[in-house]
C-alpha cells in the first residue's frame, strides 16, 4: 500500500502589539485532508507574551485548554482531525505585549485520496 501523499502549509506572521486575531492559515481544495500536526514557533523572549491556539473554523481544536506560548522552542501538537473541502484552519494569535512580535511554524495534512 503507498504511503499517504503529505502537504504542508507553512505560516509566518508579525502580530502587533495588543493584537487577538485570527489568521485563515488554509482554505481546503481537497476533497478530505487530515491535520496531522502543528507546528508553533515564537521569537526568544516571546514566553507569556505571544499565545497561540488552532481552529476548524469556529471551534477550538488544539491545545484543548488555554493556549500555547514558547520561547524560541519549537511545539509540535499532533492531530488526526479531518477536514473538508471549503473548511478553514484557523490560527487565533494574540500578543499581550507592548511589541510587534513574530510567530510561524507550518501545518502538516495528509492528503485523503477521492
Amino acid at each position: 500500500m503507498p504511503e499517504p501523499r503529505r502537504k504542508i502549509i507553512a505560516y509566518n506572521y508579525e502580530i502587533a502589539a495588543g493584537a487577538d486575531e485570527k489568521k485563515t492559515v488554509y482554505k481546503v481544495r481537497e476533497d478530505k485532508i487530515i491535520l496531522k500536526r502543528w507546528v508553533y514557533i515564537s521569537e526568544a523572549g516571546a514566553l507569556g507574551y505571544i499565545w497561540g491556539s488552532l481552529y476548524y473554523g469556529d471551534k477550538k481544536i488544539a491545545p484543548e485548554e488555554g493556549e500555547l506560548s514558547t520561547d524560541k522552542f519549537l511545539l509540535d501538537v499532533n492531530l488526526d482531525m479531518p477536514f473538508y473541502r471549503g473548511d478553514e484552519v484557523v490560527l487565533r494569535l494574540r500578543n499581550t505585549s507592548n511589541n510587534k512580535l513574530p510567530v510561524y511554524g507550518f501545518l502538516e495534512f495528509e492528503v485523503e485520496k477521492g
